[in-house]
């Protein structure tokens, strides 16, 4: 199929009087070949996994956001948000109030071991966001409305940096053969489409190309299959993640250090609703029980909340409008 994709289209460089028709001709090799592509694509996507089973611990201590990388199988905003928040659990950054204004502070810890991932996700909030020590709430959302070039670039690069730290963990197969033999189908279909653009004037097909490609190109680059190795702890991630959507689960009688561990696991799991209906059950019982926790206090107060929406569609706005602000690299504080 790829031989004869490339002799047709090597025929129209050199061959005037018969363009039109091999146009044609490559348009339905193409349409052949898309419908190949799909079916490939199909067959080594991996099946959904589902189980009914409960586990009623975290099958590992691993960080929450390697945990979000493995069930989302990519790198979020709840990526980032999570990260802040184990942060906080280190006593590396603080949370405080004043004015009405939630402010997350450098706590500046000397000689503190921190990951790459941590080291980007604070440098981004004091440098990038903030004045070195602290960053307002508010000035997140402002600075991601007015730098948005510049953050998309540094927002992008914190990404390949949590991407590189999870994928030290091997939770997925390598696609490599896969992406390669896509690039071939990606450089084709731009070249058929454009063909058809100069010599069929077919725009409609050229788009409707166009448009295929591009959600192709989506798919293949997002398709992360589990590694054989990782297959169990995934399960018994979801099986986690049962527990805690649970209505009959323990949740509420455990002491806060395991509640502040699955609270963030139950955050990047999407069991947060679940897991803070159990936090207001323990709260109703004794009003006094998240006293010594301040992420436990500001979960069940729904600060976490409003927090973790405002910073969510500051980093979402930054994502969505970067393109129209391509060339604002530079920083504008």
């Amino acid at each position: 199929m790829k031989i004869i994709i490339v002799v047709l289209t090597l025929i129209l460089a050199y061959i005037d009087g018969i363009r039109n028709s091999v146009t044609i001709a490559l348009t339905i090799v193409w349409a052949i070949y898309t419908i190949y592509q799909i079916i490939k694509l199909l067959i080594v996507k991996d099946k959904k996994i589902i189980t009914k089973k409960i586990l009623e611990y975290p099958p590992n201590d691993n960080y929450a956001s390697h945990i979000r990388y493995l069930y989302k199988r990519k790198v979020d905003s709840k990526s980032f948000i999570c990260t802040i928040f184990e942060l906080i659990l280190k006593n590396s950054i603080s949370l405080k109030r004043s004015n009405s204004e939630y402010y997350f502070i450098d706590n500046q810890v000397k000689d503190e071991v921190l990951t790459k991932n941590e080291e980007s996700v604070k440098k981004i909030l004091f440098i990038e966001l903030g004045n070195t020590e602290n960053v307002s709430l508010s000035n997140i959302k402002k600075m991601c409305k007015k730098n948005i070039g510049y953050l998309s670039i540094v927002l992008k690069e914190w990404k390949i940096t949590c991407e590189y730290e999870c994928i030290k963990d091997k939770y997925f197969k390598s696609v490599k053969k896969i992406i390669e033999d896509y690039v071939f189908y990606f450089a084709i279909s731009l070249i058929i489409a454009i063909y058809n653009i100069l010599f069929t004037k077919y725009i409609l097909i050229a788009v409707l190309i166009f448009l295929i490609t591009a959600i192709l190109s989506v798919i293949t680059n997002d398709l992360k299959n589990i590694s054989d190795e990782s297959i169990s702890e995934y399960k018994n991630w979801l099986e986690f993640k049962n527990y805690l959507d649970s209505k009959n689960n323990n949740i509420s009688t455990l002491d806060n250090s395991i509640l502040e561990r699955y609270a963030l696991y139950a955050y990047v799991l999407d069991s947060y609703k679940s897991f803070k209906k159990q936090l207001l059950n323990k709260y109703l019982k004794d009003n006094d029980s998240f006293n010594d926790s301040v992420l436990l206090s500001i979960m069940n107060a729904s600060i976490f909340d409003e927090i973790e929406k405002e910073i969510r569609k500051s980093i979402n706005n930054v994502n969505i409008k970067s393109y129209l602000y391509a060339k604002n690299k530079g920083r504008r504080v």
